[in-house]
């Protein structure tokens, strides 16, 4: 499975987690590590957009980052509820599984994927394409 994420070029090879370690995120809690992705470059996008001002982003060098998980048996996929970081919390401390699918708050019906990246298979995750962020200028 392909999964995208975008970042800033200094963390392009980043898959670590460290700035949902750092910070917490919808589905961890500050001092856990998880990597976030998007089922699709447009969707990864938004999300990108809903937490930083385009100007902001336009500022910095973004890239798109198009990532190989390995094939993995498909699970439930977790919705929105107002337990994220306790469910995202309990993912990452089963570390059963490499990642998991997870309802998106902008559209529900698409998902973005949670990653654990201190899971035994972490080191199968490849970046298989970087390419630099290029915002179309009519989008304000």
């Amino acid at each position: 499975m392909i999964v995208y994420r975008i970042c800033q070029k200094a963390y392009a090879n980043d898959l670590s987690g460290r700035g949902a370690f750092l910070h917490g995120g919808r589905w961890n809690s500050k001092g856990k590590y998880m990597l976030y992705a998007a089922s699709t470059r447009s969707l990864a996008l938004l999300e990108l957009l809903v937490h930083l001002p385009i100007e902001l982003v336009r500022m910095n060098e973004y890239h798109v980052l198009s990532i190989e998980l390995p094939s993995l048996k498909e699970n439930q996929i977790l919705a929105l509820s107002d337990k994220n970081k306790l469910n995202g919390d309990q993912f990452l401390a089963e570390n059963n599984l490499l990642y998991r699918r997870v309802q998106s708050v902008i559209f529900q019906e698409e998902q973005n994927i949670i990653i654990n990246p201190l899971h035994p298979l972490a080191d199968k995750l490849k970046i298989i394409d970087n390419q630099q962020l290029d915002i179309d200028s009519r989008f304000s």
